[in-house]
């Protein structure tokens, strides 16, 4: 085995350490209670959708189920730039994109 915390990445805003104790002390819970929707440019999307599940998130085909989702502040999409547009016309929850290499996380606005 490798010890990854010596590679983590990391800045004084954003602690990756900390999801990373999450996750070990709750193996396949990470995304508990989370509704994923992979769009259609990220591939390979069978990968990421084994990683959403495997982790304990549940993935979505139905824009409804996770634009009702979004709207409860418990729904995740994850897309390409060429899905900005997609998700913008169909989630009026969606707040911002955040780029993460070839993919973004679009989330939904949080609710007071």
């Amino acid at each position: 085995d490798i010890d990854e915390t010596k590679y983590v990445l990391g800045d004084k805003k954003f602690k990756l350490q900390d999801p990373i104790a999450t996750a070990k002390a709750n193996p396949g819970k990470l995304f508990d209670g989370k509704t994923f929707y992979v769009c259609k440019n990220v591939t390979p999307m069978k990968s990421m959708v084994e990683i959403i599940e495997t982790a304990g998130g549940k993935v979505t085909t139905a824009v409804k189920e996770i634009a009702e989702a979004c709207a409860k502040d418990h729904g995740v999409v994850i897309g390409t730039e060429k899905d900005v547009e997609w998700c913008k016309g169909h989630l009026t929850d969606i707040q911002c994109v955040l780029p993460f290499g070839l993919f973004s996380v679009f989330v939904p606005h949080h609710r007071p």
